[in-house]
């Protein structure tokens, strides 16, 4: 179904107030948007499925800090999209073209349809976590216990005292350690 500016910018409107169901529409409105962006792009060692992975963790990331006043939503998704796409592919590129599928996924339980959900990176996944919170600070820690709690980024920032895009890039944070962590 094909929606006018303004009902999309209503849309993102929405879905930033926590709007689930408008958070979906947008995802399935914008998938095109992401598949383009991603047939464009290639990882090596990687796959097109984790270039569409980042594509929409992009455009998730554009739906809940978009401002109405600044620009159209769709001119913003796209540069979101594009900016998570490519800086994927230069931290895969940076780290010896390691494919992303090595990548750690924290779930954001905001809209389940959203982002998928964690997987434990070793065998013993509860001792991993333990491990890995003797190196992050104690906020980065209270916000990787409340993210393990399921509580959304949103409810995060009220337990924590800080803004939506602060709790993303202090997850942000941690998937990095993470990832070292794991090296």
């Amino acid at each position: 179904m094909k929606r006018s500016g303004g009902d999309i910018d209503a849309l993102a409107r929405a879905a930033r107030g926590g709007d689930c169901a408008a958070t979906d529409e947008l995802l399935a409105l914008f998938k095109p948007l992401v598949l383009a962006r991603a047939r464009t792009v290639f990882i090596a060692g990687g796959e097109r499925d984790d270039l569409i992975q980042e594509g929409m963790i992009g455009l998730y990331k554009a739906i809940m800090s978009y401002d109405p006043g600044r620009a159209g939503f769709g001119a913003f998704a796209s540069v979101c999209v594009e900016k998570q796409i490519y800086t994927a592919v230069r931290q895969a590129n940076r780290a010896g073209n390691r494919p992303l599928n090595e990548a750690v996924q924290l779930e954001t339980p905001d809209c389940k349809s959203s982002i998928p959900a964690p997987e434990p990176y070793e065998s013993d996944g509860v001792a991993s976590v333990e491990r890995l919170k003797t190196v992050l600070s104690a906020a980065e820690a209270a916000v990787l216990e409340r993210l393990l709690e399921g509580m959304t980024y949103r409810q995060i920032a009220e337990a924590t005292g800080k803004t939506v895009k602060s709790v993303d890039n202090t997850i942000g944070r941690i998937k990095a350690k993470l990832r070292k962590h794991r090296e």
